[in-house]
């Protein structure tokens, strides 16, 4: 258990990381129609989650409120409409696409 807390712990301070620098951008290049966003997901299911024990599966899954993996094609939405002019007011963000893993993190 300790080896997956550091690498929560690791995983968590990229993504601070890549905040911070999406925020300045954000600011930075709001001004001239440009926006800056973070898509997060979480498990998705592919090659390599579809590699796990039957039991990390089970132990992952029971912390997704979801109840499950997300499909490659809804990640891909996300992206879609996050580039998309729809999203043109959408600037600074942090989307988690993970259902509802990261919730209280």
């Amino acid at each position: 258990m300790a080896e997956v807390l550091v690498v929560v712990e690791a995983a968590q301070g990229a993504v601070k990381k890549v905040t911070l620098e999406m925020l300045t951008l954000a600011r930075e290049l709001g001004g001239r129609n440009i926006t800056a966003n973070v898509i997060a997901p979480g498990f998705v299911e592919t090659d390599m989650t579809a590699g796990l024990s039957d039991d990390r599966r089970a132990e992952i899954l029971a912390g997704i409120p979801a109840k499950r993996y997300a499909s490659p094609t809804e990640i891909a939405d996300v992206v879609r409409f996050v580039g998309s002019e729809q999203a043109g007011y959408l600037n600074g963000v942090l989307l988690p696409v993970d259902g509802g893993l990261a919730m209280g993190i």
